[in-house]
């Protein structure tokens, strides 16, 4: 059984932007799901708004994408550089959601004391300093939940092949080539259950 961290309690506040953020990104997904099924009645739908919130959800169509995590859980994507970024997860069950990646990259539900900085002992700097900093710029990945919880890979530093062309060129070597990666777990709110433990 996994040991949890000391807990951080939600405020009202909290609660309030989580409704928020589920009810935004749900009715979203309702519309995603509209538009893939039946893009006539859906074109239908929005003739009945005006042109800024058409203009404002069909730029979040394009820029959000949905993946189930199990359990009731959804994790709404961002497309970020051609990247699909964990920028919000959805509780669906409890219809709520936190933001867990900010639109800068900065991972929001982790803080630093939920990192086991022992396990970083003789890391690259750049690595490091991606930790301390709480960066999502490189790939991070949350799997599908198992009671209650899931597991979050999060890479400081990808391995060499990383900054290859599709020529094949580019390819770091040297300690910008090593893979450094933090596994950790949350709960359904985003907090940490479980430290972020390094992997190289």
């Amino acid at each position: 059984m996994k040991k949890k961290i000391k807990n951080r309690s939600k405020d009202k506040r909290a609660d309030v932007e989580g409704r928020k953020i589920y009810e935004t990104f749900a009715e979203l997904a309702r519309l995603q799901e509209l538009y893939n099924a039946d893009k006539a009645a859906y074109q239908k739908m929005a003739m009945e708004w005006d042109m800024e919130d058409r203009r404002k959800r069909k730029a979040m169509l394009q820029n959000y994408s949905f993946r189930s995590l199990g359990e009731g859980m959804v994790l709404v994507q961002q497309n970020q550089m051609g990247w699909n970024k964990p920028r919000f997860l959805l509780d669906e069950i409890n219809k709520t959601g936190v933001e867990f990646m900010d639109d800068s990259l900065q991972l929001r539900t982790i803080q630093l004391e939920d990192i086991n900085w022992q396990s970083m002992k003789g890391l690259p700097e750049g690595a490091t300093s991606m930790a301390r900093s709480l960066s999502g710029y490189y790939p991070v990945l949350i799997t599908k939940y198992e009671r209650g919880c899931a597991e979050v890979i999060w890479t400081l530093n990808p391995d060499g092949m990383y900054y290859m062309d599709e020529d094949g060129f580019g390819m770091e070597t040297g300690e910008e080539g090593v893979e450094v990666k933090l596994i950790g777990y949350i709960d359904r709110n985003g907090t940490v259950v479980r430290k972020f433990n390094c992997y190289k």
